[in-house]
């Protein structure tokens, strides 16, 4: 505990300054004249030319871990070409179930698949033309269904471009509600929470990053209780736990900015190597065997970050 505390001192005087830098872990690219580099290029035009061969329905039979991260990279690079300035972010998913034949899939089967998630895309976009796509996640569960046939999810988060800099600072009338937009502990009607205005200044941040897509994104579940900290100033843990429903816990603003000061911490301890940090979901959960404690989970996800767009 001695060695995290230093690093939350070291870390709660950055959440006061307007730096963000986009975590990863690879290696240097080389960069081409237009300020992208070659292999996020090549890249680029690789999914490029799988759109337009799948669209003609001849990519040929693929294995399902290649089909799912084409399928999931043309996704992003249509639908997800932002600079990762997002709020009111929201998730939505889809599913569609196909029969591989020796753990491959044919090229019909790639193209259901894709449309069917394009289809759900665009039927959320096109309720509000202010929404925009954060993040696309396509995954498959390691288990098949009992009429051998295979499940394929989509997972995305939609939102709006952010209107504030990430990490800015809660001030002394910031004493919210924690979930059920219930706005402010005080009263004034105000359509938000601690739980929404917590996510958004994490997926926020300050400077942004260059306008690019992921690939390759994985979801690591975060929990508070893996993570004990006493110097928040009200709570046991790096992530607001231990809250009940009625009457609905209201958290103070220095104890949201603690939890401001530590995130940057989360995000970097559970970051896999040669991936960068795209976005986090923070939703409600229980305690098992308990009515009424409430607390937060980190839905942390991580990708391939390639910068530029062809829109």
């Amino acid at each position: 505990m001695n060695s995290l505390k230093t690093i939350f001192i070291l870390l709660i005087p950055l959440l006061f300054i307007g730096t963000f830098t986009a975590c990863t872990k690879e290696k240097a690219k080389p960069v081409t004249s237009n300020g992208i580099n070659s292999q996020d290029a090549r890249t680029t035009r690789n999914l490029q030319a799988f759109k337009a061969n799948l669209l003609q329905k001849s990519t040929g039979n693929m294995e399902m871990d290649s089909a799912i991260w084409h399928i999931e990279g043309i996704l992003n690079l249509d639908n997800a070409n932002n600079t990762h300035k997002f709020i009111n972010t929201f998730s939505i998913k889809d599913s569609v179930s196909v029969v591989p034949t020796d753990g491959s899939l044919t090229t019909d089967q790639i193209y259901e698949i894709y449309a069917a998630f394009q289809n759900k895309i665009d039927s959320v976009l096109g309720t509000n033309s202010a929404l925009k796509a954060d993040l696309l996640y396509v995954y498959s569960p390691a288990t098949s269904l009992k009429d051998n046939s295979q499940q394929f999810n989509l997972e995305a988060s939609i939102g709006m471009d952010a209107s504030q800099p990430n990490y800015q600072p809660f001030g002394p009338t910031d004493n919210w509600f924690w979930e059920y937009h219930a706005g402010r502990c005080t009263g004034g009607g105000t359509p938000w929470d601690a739980r929404m205005l917590l996510q958004n200044r994490f997926n926020n941040p300050p400077n942004g990053i260059p306008v690019g897509y992921f690939t390759s994104v994985v979801l690591i579940s975060v929990v508070p209780f893996y993570y004990p900290d006493e110097n928040n100033p009200v709570g046991e843990y790096m992530i607001f736990a231990n809250g009940i429903s009625d009457p609905i816990t209201c958290i103070g603003y220095q104890e949201l900015n603690y939890y401001l000061s530590v995130f940057d911490y989360l995000k970097n301890d559970n970051q896999p190597a040669g991936k960068s940090f795209c976005y986090v979901n923070i939703i409600k959960d229980v305690i098992v065997g308990s009515p009424l404690p409430l607390f937060y989970n980190y839905y942390m996800y991580y990708g391939v970050f390639h910068a530029g767009s062809p829109n």
